[in-house]
């Protein structure tokens, strides 16, 4: 909901190379037989252990009440964050001949700079993973950390809600 692009169908668009940026690349695949969703993947691939590729999204305001004075017509609105938890999914896979591959999924907190991560392990099935965050955050990233260098990770399907 959160994410932008999260299915790779627009290209790379919102995510970017973060850790170790410069030993990251990432690239679009598109072809159907091989995505876990629509047409395209996004295939990364680290020369250095923790490379990472992630994407920054803002979480808006929610507005948790209003309330309309008829004798000077205004509304007066209260927004808040609200309490929330929001969960970072990702479907993963090694790329075909390759694996299997390490690395950590991470949803950061960038106000707190806190996050919550989980560790996976993937062979060449789509495997999903998923990583919640209890917080009222303003900004997060959604992070994937490869911790194994030289070998392609595949990438589809990623939601954040």
């Amino acid at each position: 909901m959160f994410l932008a692009n999260g299915s790779f169908e627009a290209g790379l668009g919102g995510w970017r190379p973060v850790n170790f940026a410069a030993a990251v690349s990432a690239t679009v695949i598109d072809d159907s037989t091989q995505a876990k969703q629509g047409n395209k993947f996004m295939r990364v691939q680290t020369s250095t252990s923790e490379g990472s590729i992630a994407q920054d999204v803002g979480i808006p305001l929610y507005v948790t009440s209003a309330t309309y004075s008829s004798t000077t017509e205004t509304v007066h609105t209260t927004a808040a964050l609200a309490a929330r938890s929001l969960c970072f999914s990702v479907w993963l896979r090694a790329a075909p001949g390759q694996g299997p591959i390490r690395g950590v999924v991470a949803l950061w907190d960038l106000g707190r700079n806190a996050s919550v991560s989980t560790a996976f392990e993937v062979g060449n099935q789509w495997t999903q993973v998923a990583v919640t965050l209890d917080a009222s955050a303003q900004q997060v990233r959604a992070e994937i950390y490869l911790m194994t260098a030289n070998q392609s990770l595949d990438v589809d399907g990623a939601l954040l809600v």
